[in-house]
């Protein structure tokens, strides 16, 4: 199931907490299915999500030509057609990294007013996911860098997947990553593979997943009632609570 990795650099703290915004529809699956959905890499709105930079490219194809390695051009263009199928084949489940709520990703992730909020832990995400799957998982903070002039390590095809650039730095994410691998037997026509599958999931305990569902600060009382009575409905004893961001009894 995990797998620990040198690129994959977990909390210190294994009850740092973590929350998932998502919208009511989305909250309804979950409870139904108990699935964590792992989107496709490529498939994300940062283009530059998971790709080779051309700094680290560059470097790669001088020290090629410095140690009178044959054809340093098509060796780099392989690498970053590698790193193209890597992109193909790499899904994601994504979670940000606070002590409390956050306004920003309130605004930034849920488009309407029927949002709401999972909290949980680092350490109670990792024990949620079903230990009979044998699929690899790799999980840690994402790190934040300049993307134009970092240079990534060669032969570390993970490394792209967990470093972003700094424009993304509020989002503080806590990244479970799940590569697939490219079909046996494909030769030099893997380069031309393209994995039509655009998401996978895996089964997680809720009960062990979810401390509290958050209601966003600007959703109606209703939905409280509603994600209150969803909950019971199917078994569950989560704690809800309402967003305290906007609430004045606190001041």
């Amino acid at each position: 199931m995990f797998n620990n990795h040198p690129t994959f650099s977990p909390p210190a703290d294994p009850n740092t907490k973590i929350w998932r915004y998502m919208d009511f529809s989305k909250l309804t699956d979950l409870l139904i299915s108990s699935d964590l959905y792992f989107n496709r890499v490529d498939k994300f709105e940062d283009l530059f999500e998971g790709y080779l930079n051309t700094h680290t490219l560059e470097l790669l194809r001088q020290g090629f030509v410095a140690n009178n390695y044959p054809n340093p051009d098509e060796m780099v263009e392989s690498i970053r057609n590698l790193n193209l199928i890597d992109r193909r084949l790499t899904y994601v489940n994504c979670w940000h990294i606070n002590p409390f709520e956050s306004d920003a990703m309130w605004k930034t992730y849920i488009k309407a007013n029927e949002g709401i909020a999972i909290q949980s832990t680092y350490q109670k995400l990792v024990a949620s996911f079903d230990p009979n799957d044998s699929r690899i998982l790799y999980v840690g903070s994402i790190k934040y860098c300049d993307f134009s002039n970092t240079q990534m390590p060669p032969g570390n095809m993970l490394w792209p997947f967990v470093h972003k650039r700094m424009s993304f730095a509020h989002e503080n994410e806590l990244r479970v990553l799940h590569k697939e691998s490219i079909p046996s037997g494909m030769g030099t026509d893997m380069f031309n593979y393209d994995n039509n599958i655009s998401s996978t999931s895996f089964k997680t305990d809720l009960n062990v997943l979810i401390d509290t569902i958050y209601i966003s600060p600007y959703a109606q009382r209703w939905l409280h009632q509603l994600v209150h009575k969803l909950c019971v409905s199917l078994n569950f004893t989560f704690a809800i609570k309402m967003s305290e961001i906007n609430d004045l009894s606190l001041i």
